[in-house]
């Protein structure tokens, strides 16, 4: 059987048998046919190539907690980062496109299991105000009130640009109108408009 099925030179033999001694052979790259003729045959020395996804060292999602139980959190900081309602949003905290439950305002973050409801042992999520006193939300204020003295200079500045820029036009307006009146007042004495003896 197998000598029907070797080639060479792209052509099939037909016919002929193999014995355990011509396999032996074979196997060292050349057959017997029946006919005692001798078969060359070039076995493949290239390994087939296999399927092989280089993934490598994947970035993790990140998610989990952010900021813990009393800490301080300031508006639109991450508190929690989930897929999905695994924790619910309380007071003071929202919930962004990908589930994930942010600060709405400046306070202390709390963690809190719901023991009544319909969501009994589920863990929200708040934002309480947090004191005057703490330092970070002292350095929080301070720096709002950096931000907002940064904006109205911001704001002064620009009004006195207007300011100027208003009377700077207003001065425009009144030399255009002075020199269509001396252009209409020479055309009215007869004079041509431009020349030497118009504007004098």
């Amino acid at each position: 059987m197998l000598g029907g099925l070797l080639g060479l030179g792209g052509r099939r033999i037909l016919g002929g048998s193999l014995s355990v001694g011509s396999v032996q052979s074979g196997l060292n790259g050349s057959f017997e046919a029946a006919g005692g003729t001798t078969v060359h045959a070039r076995w493949k020395f290239k390994k087939g190539a296999t399927k092989c996804r280089q993934k490598g060292n994947v970035k993790g999602k990140g998610l989990g907690v952010k900021i813990k139980d009393n800490q301080f959190v300031k508006p639109g900081e991450s508190i929690y980062l989930q897929r999905g309602l695994k924790r619910l949003p309380g007071l003071g905290a929202g919930v962004a496109r990908n589930q994930s439950i942010y600060a709405v305002q400046a306070g202390i973050v709390r963690y809190r299991r719901l023991e009544k409801g319909r969501k009994v042992g589920r863990v929200q999520i708040t934002v309480e105000d947090a004191p005057e006193s703490h330092p970070k939300m002292m350095e929080y204020k301070k720096r709002l009130d950096a931000i907002a003295e940064k904006l109205e200079k911001r704001r002064i500045a620009l009004e006195k640009s207007r300011v100027r820029r208003s009377i700077v036009s207003e001065h425009s307006k009144t030399m255009c109108i002075h020199l269509k009146k001396m252009a209409f007042d020479a055309v009215a004495r007869g004079g041509a408009v431009g020349s030497r003896r118009t504007w004098l």
